[in-house]
Formats: C-alpha cells, structure tokens, sequence
C-alpha cells in the first residue's frame, strides 16, 4: 500500500442500513446510477482520489459489492474501509 501525500484527496461513499448510498457529507441519498455518474467526475482527475467505503454493519453485503465494483470499472483503486469498533 503507498502512502498518502499531504495533497492525496479524499471522497467518501457511504451506505445507510436501507441499502441507500451517499458521497461525501451530502446528506441526499442516491441512487446507484447517480453515484456511478458522480463517482465519474473523481475518475477523470489528474490525481485520482482516495475512496473511503463506509457502510453500516447491518448493510447487505451485496450493496458494498456495487460500490467496489463501479469504483473498479472507473479505476478508482485506492480504497479504504472505515468501520467502528462495538461501543
């Protein structure tokens, strides 16, 4: 894994426990088709983004298998997944 630059950017795709998916702190969520269309725009940066993949623990884990495969066809690569420790 390479490490991060102080310019590296950063995007989140979120999923809530009803299988909706958001990006970044926009609180509106989108439909498959719209994020792929949004997750477009990031593809085509000179220097390709970070994406943080964040799904609730509830999420179907076909719903983040979306996500990670639209991100392979746009070649966004570099991705992580935030997850939260039992409270």
């Amino acid at each position: 894994q390479s490490k991060s630059n102080k310019d590296t950017k950063f995007h989140s795709v979120s999923v809530d426990a009803a299988g909706r998916f958001y990006l970044d702190s926009d609180p509106t969520p989108l439909n498959l088709s719209t994020l792929k269309s949004r997750l477009n725009a990031y593809s085509s940066a000179k220097e390709k983004p970070v994406i943080r993949i964040r799904g609730d623990e509830s999420v179907p884990y076909g719903k983040i298998i979306q996500v990670m495969d639209e991100l392979k066809k746009l070649d966004l690569t570099s991705v992580t997944f935030d997850t939260q420790t039992g409270r």
